[in-house]
């Protein structure tokens, strides 16, 4: 988010196509302020309520992915990262190269600019 915010264009890659991590963890309270100045509190009204700032973990993630998504970044689910080539011309831009996972345990790789 903060490099959305300083005018980057941003690709997320999550490996997962879940989010289904039930833990709950506690937030510091500069946290719990950062995410309240943000404006998660719109997104997700039952954070902070109460003396202990507590959070499950597929909450926490889907807020911040709704967050991230109203700023403009890109998210690709099922993919992880392979590696960075450098730009095969002056001019060209760097390339990630990630790989897709199906449901059947094939997978592909994928260049993203």
């Amino acid at each position: 988010m903060e490099m959305q915010f300083l005018g980057a264009r941003t690709t997320l890659i999550e490996a997962r196509h879940t989010m289904d991590r039930n833990n709950v963890i506690k937030l510091w309270s500069f946290v719990m302020e950062d995410l309240k100045s943000l404006g998660a509190k719109k997104l997700y009204p039952g954070l902070g309520n109460g003396s202990v700032n507590h959070i499950s973990i597929r909450m926490l993630q889907m807020t911040l992915l709704k967050m991230t998504l109203m700023l403009g970044a890109i998210v690709y689910i099922r993919e992880s990262f392979k590696s960075i080539q450098p730009p095969a011309s002056p001019g060209s831009k760097w390339r990630v190269v990630t790989e897709v996972r199906c449901e059947d345990g094939s997978g592909e790789s994928l260049e993203h600019h």
